[in-house]
């Protein structure tokens, strides 16, 4: 699937929205993917990998969340390369827990610790 960065989500399913960053390279390929995970009618809302630091693409993921009718509640990185990480500091701007495997890797934002088994 072909997409511009910075363009409208991509519904996924029911639950899932992909939004693609601005940050196209050889090791991003057309970009980094954002996903935002919410049930229909949920009120909160799970962003995973928030990607990199970009206005763009937060109003991007904003307005995915938005779209969806639901606030950020949950940040969670699923490894610390800077272009999944490097937006990180944005769950503490959206009041959102943030988690991460490795919380000492992060920092742009205090990030609590992701372990197997916990359930979100």
């Amino acid at each position: 699937m072909s997409r511009l960065p910075g363009s409208a989500p991509v519904a996924v399913d029911d639950v899932t929205s992909v939004v693609l960053a601005p940050n196209p390279s050889p090791m991003t390929l057309e970009g980094t993917n954002t996903y935002v995970i919410a049930a229909p009618g949920a009120a909160r809302a799970v962003v995973i990998d928030p990607g990199p630091d970009v206005l763009e693409h937060r109003r991007a993921v904003e307005a995915a969340v938005a779209g969806r009718g639901a606030e950020i509640a949950t940040v969670i990185l699923t490894h610390h390369h800077p272009d999944h990480a490097e937006a990180a500091g944005w769950a503490q701007q959206w009041d959102a827990r943030l988690l991460a495997f490795t919380p000492s890797l992060i920092t742009s934002g205090a990030a609590e610790a992701l372990r197997d088994g916990d359930v979100l």
